[in-house]
């Protein structure tokens, strides 16, 4: 890097003449005038040193050089944005990494510190016609809801509830799901499904599986508007059973999982992944060659939204370097009209612009932005 801005200030400073001087034992201007005299570290050690042995230490230092920026450009690429507070104080203040500390610390936070992810059935996806990604708060779409799925059946209410207890049991060996090791958290799963057969046997001595279906759900309505949640009372099930004009359209239920909130893309996406994989598995239950269970999904309130976010940040500087390049490629080509000069140009601008965000990753541990 030091060699492009060198020749411009010994052209501009030093030398009597411009680039238009030709070299010999006596270099000379076209018009005959001298140059100024010989600049001992280039001519004296610089050039000898990369000539010596046919060039092979200037072949060598260009091996190391590009291997070294081949591995800051490896490092740039893992970039992610930061998970830890921002320092606003001193080393020594008392607030510096309180929250880290308070959140990473102990071997288990308050509930308020992890994922709440749902899983719901039927509903087939949200239509989004008329949206406008740069209104985003407007006309977000209305959901389509999956005509197929029927809760009523037994088949349907046994996949619900196996659904529930395997949340707290299917296992994830990442970083993001220490030290459970599972999607979630035992006892903290909320299934109505469960309450509900207990409501229905405790008070009518029926059982969910032998009743018929309109029986089934004029009996949920029922319990839906007045029963509450064993593990908040002043919670209701509203967005767990989803009547809408008297007809069941969804059914949810919810568990706490064990990926903290606010972590960075590399520990959140392989988590998110495997709740694909708990997914995948719901649909593949045997209840569910019966029941329609193609429309279950997982959704969070924030995790996984923050996730594609981070990953939109991510991505859209990486796509503005990979603009910027080419951009300057052709800059470079039109004001040296030499694709060599041009070619050598950009590639050490590359390195230049990895080599930091590499150096900053491995050496410093720096997050991006």
């Amino acid at each position: 890097t030091i060699t492009p801005p060198a020749v411009i200030i010994y052209e501009k400073h030093f030398a009597k003449c411009t680039l238009g001087c030709v070299t010999s034992k006596q270099p000379v201007c076209p018009q005959g005038e001298a140059i100024a005299k010989k600049q001992p570290l280039i001519d004296d050690f610089y050039i000898p040193l990369m000539t010596k042995h046919n060039g092979a230490f200037a072949i060598a230092v260009i091996a190391a050089l590009f291997g070294y920026g081949v591995f800051n450009t490896i490092e740039a690429m893992q970039l992610e944005p930061p998970t830890e507070q921002e320092q606003w104080f001193t080393e020594d203040h008392m607030f510096t990494g309180f929250f880290d500390t308070m959140q990473n610390d102990y071997l288990a936070g308050d509930d308020t510190a992890y994922t709440e992810v749902t899983i719901t059935f039927g509903i087939d996806g949200i239509d989004r016609s008329g949206f406008n990604q740069y209104i985003p708060n407007s006309n977000r779409g209305s959901a389509e809801f999956d005509d197929g799925y029927s809760l009523a059946t037994p088949e349907c209410q046994q996949a619900f509830i196996k659904a529930c207890d395997e949340a707290e049991t299917f296992s994830c060996d990442h970083t993001g799901c220490d030290p459970y090791g599972t999607l979630g958290i035992p006892g903290k799963t909320r299934c109505f499904m469960k309450e509900f057969r207990e409501y229905l046997n405790t008070t009518e001595g029926l059982d969910s599986y032998a009743i018929t279906p309109e029986d089934f759900y004029s009996k949920l309505e029922l319990f839906r508007s007045t029963d509450a949640p064993d593990d908040d009372q002043y919670a209701s099930w509203e967005s767990d059973i989803g009547f809408i004009d008297g007809d069941l359209k969804f059914a949810s239920f919810t568990y706490l999982g064990t990926l903290e909130l606010d972590q960075s893309v590399g520990v959140t996406e392989p988590v998110l992944y495997r709740h694909n994989d708990y997914i995948d598995a719901i649909k593949a239950y045997p209840e569910c060659d019966v029941c329609d269970c193609g429309s279950a999904m997982h959704t969070t309130v924030l995790a996984w939204t923050w996730y594609h976010t981070e990953r939109g940040l991510v991505d859209g500087f990486y796509q503005g370097l990979s603009i910027a390049m080419p951009v300057a490629f052709v800059v470079l080509l039109a004001s040296t009209q030499n694709i060599v000069i041009a070619f050598y140009a950009i590639t050490s601008v590359f390195f230049i612009v990895f080599g930091v965000l590499g150096f900053v990753k491995s050496s410093l541990g720096w997050a991006l932005g």
